[in-house]
């Protein structure tokens, strides 16, 4: 994260990292944290002053949501809307993505990817 973008200079930034853990826990460390300064419009009779930031506040919300690996819509669960997306993709040798049903990464939409889906019918995120 950079505010403001180059090339002026940075008035802050830092490095932000997002990971979950084996447990499934969510970590965020903010580190390499740069302090610099910022112009700020006070107003009549003030005017603009520059002033040294001292310290920052971060705050927010990470959602994670849990894929079910067949849910290629995305929507929560594996139904017919995914074995659609595999059968209307069903044939493809190469360069196919997870979007278009390819379960297991390989660029095609065959067999193993339709069991794959199969295996997991009616499945959903909790």
């Amino acid at each position: 994260m950079r505010y403001p973008d180059p090339p002026e200079p940075a008035t802050v930034e830092a490095d932000i990292v997002i990971n979950v853990d084996d447990d499934g826990y969510g970590h965020v460390s903010v580190v390499d944290i740069t302090l610099g300064t910022a112009e700020i419009d006070l107003g009549f009779p003030f005017g603009i002053v520059t002033v040294q930031i001292e310290s920052v506040r971060v705050a927010g919300t990470v959602w994670l949501t849990p894929l079910v690996p067949t849910d290629f819509d995305g929507d929560g669960d594996v139904d017919l809307s995914d074995l659609a997306i595999v059968l209307g993709n069903y044939g493809i040798t190469s360069g196919a993505a997870y979007e278009d049903g390819d379960a297991n990464g390989d660029g095609a939409v065959n067999l193993s990817d339709l069991a794959e889906l199969l295996g997991q019918y009616g499945q959903w995120d909790c």
